[in-house]
This record gives structure tokens, C-alpha cells and sequence, in this order.
């Protein structure tokens, strides 16, 4: 299920419990990838939680105590804050946070050489196959 991109009426987002579970934060416009992603990862013990809007998953992970065991899964192409902006947002709040980059844009050298601390495997490229996904997914996680 993909959560909706406004704040509870006392004004926060809605947290869940942290009860030691791997949390994966999922950034794309399109709603049908974010659907995806979810399946994808559904017979994992993941919180999981979508956004739309960049902007919205900006101020939901500042509002967050606690970035660990944490993975965004940035698209790059997204609008008002495109993935660049909100990688270079999301490291500035805490530059532990992992970060995973998928895009249709065949740009993998020029990500690595303008993404500071990027690495091959922090990239992949739509579209994205479920097994090579959740591994990554789970690998990132891990490290």
C-alpha cells in the first residue's frame, strides 16, 4: 500500500515503531513504480514507506530520530526536486543514510563522477528486474 504524502493532523508524518526492522523510504512520481517496488519487496520484513513528491519524503525523513537501518530509493527524473537535489539533501540531514539511485537514464559514468562517495552498486537502470532488485535492496541494507 502506498502511503499518502500528507501529514497527520497534529502536523508530523506518520512514524512507525522502531522495532529494529530495515526501513526502505521509496521516492518516484509515477505511483504504478512505487506499486511495484512494493511487491517486489512484499515478502520482506521491511517498513516500508512511498512518496510522490521529493519534497514530502524531504520533510518526512528530517522529521525521522533515528536513520538507521535505512534505505532511500531515489528515481533522478522527478519533479520540483529531482534526485540529484534530494540525494545531496538527504546526506546533508545524515550522510549515513543509503541511498539507491534507479533511473531510465543511461548515465551511470557521469553519476559517478558528480556524486561524491557513489558507488557502481548504489545505481540501476529501469527497467528493473525483481531479483536484481531485491538483492540490492538487501545488500545495501546489510552493509
Amino acid at each position: 500500500m502506498i502511503k499518502n504524502d500528507s501529514k497527520t493532523e497534529n502536523g508530523s508524518y506518520p512514524q512507525k515503531k522502531n522495532n529494529n526492522k530495515m526501513r526502505i523510504i521509496l521516492v518516484d512520481y509515477e505511483q504504478d513504480i512505487l506499486f511495484t517496488y512494493q511487491l517486489f519487496l512484499k515478502s520482506f520484513d521491511y517498513n516500508i514507506t512511498a512518496f510522490t513528491d521529493p519534497s514530502i519524503a524531504l520533510n518526512y525523513i528530517k522529521d525521522l530520530s533515528d536513520f538507521d537501518n535505512l534505505l532511500v530509493v531515489l528515481d533522478i527524473r522527478m519533479k520540483n526536486l529531482n534526485g540529484f537535489q534530494l540525494h545531496q539533501q538527504i546526506k546533508s540531514i545524515d550522510p549515513t543514510i543509503k541511498i539507491l539511485f534507479i533511473t531510465a537514464l543511461d548515465i551511470l559514468d557521469e553519476m559517478l563522477s558528480i556524486v561524491p562517495g557513489l558507488s557502481q552498486n548504489q545505481i540501476m537502470r529501469k527497467p528493473i528486474e525483481k531479483k536484481e532488485f531485491t538483492n540490492t535492496v538487501n545488500r545495501l541494507l546489510l552493509d
